[in-house]
């Protein structure tokens, strides 16, 4: 979903990172997406079984956690937005520099988007206002939450250790490549 705030060349760099880093994008998710998600679905649950659970419920889900753990996997990769990565390739290096400032850009509208709408469920009594509910719950889980993974996830995939890694890879295939015309012409 977040795709569509990326150039074509951008979308294939993550497409890149993503397949060349499974294992530890698999890790990120279930440090920073899955088990908070489990920890705020675990009383969800516990409640709906305790009598007058129709309040609890609706409370634990109009709490402003889910914004939460939006504006938290924000925050938790906002620090590698800092760092600067030198690289030969100057292009390459232009590409992750103008990617970086589009990801602190996003990452600041989220932030104070998951703040407004955390305060405002914490604020304003939505009451019975069926419509109200829906769009508060909606807006905390598509904007700060669906948006903030894949802004979050985008900001580990870019961060310097893995695209050095990436790209230190591609010269020596490249490098390999090259030994290997150069062995078979000998």
């Amino acid at each position: 979903m977040t795709a569509v705030l990326f150039s074509k060349e951008q979308n294939e760099l993550f497409d890149k990172q993503l397949q060349d880093f499974k294992a530890e994008v698999g890790i990120w998710k279930l440090l920073n997406v899955k088990i908070p998600v489990i920890i705020i679905l675990l009383p969800l649950l516990f409640v709906s079984f305790l009598p007058e659970s129709k309040v609890g419920v609706q409370n634990l889900i109009l709490n402003g956690s889910f914004s939460l753990l939006g504006i938290n996997v924000l925050f938790g990769m906002s620090t590698l937005l800092i760092n600067s990565i030198k690289m030969k390739d100057q292009k390459i290096e232009k590409q992750i520099v103008d990617l970086r400032i589009r990801l602190m850009v996003y990452l600041c509208s989220l932030l104070l988007l998951g703040t407004l709408i955390y305060w405002s469920q914490l604020s304003f009594d939505i009451g019975f206002d069926t419509v109200g509910r829906l769009f508060t719950i909606s807006l905390g889980l598509l904007l700060t939450l669906v948006f903030s993974i894949g802004v979050g996830m985008r900001i580990y995939l870019i961060k310097d250790e893995l695209i050095g890694k990436s790209f230190s890879e591609d010269v020596s295939d490249s490098v390999r490549g090259l030994k290997n015309s150069v062995d078979d012409i000998e």
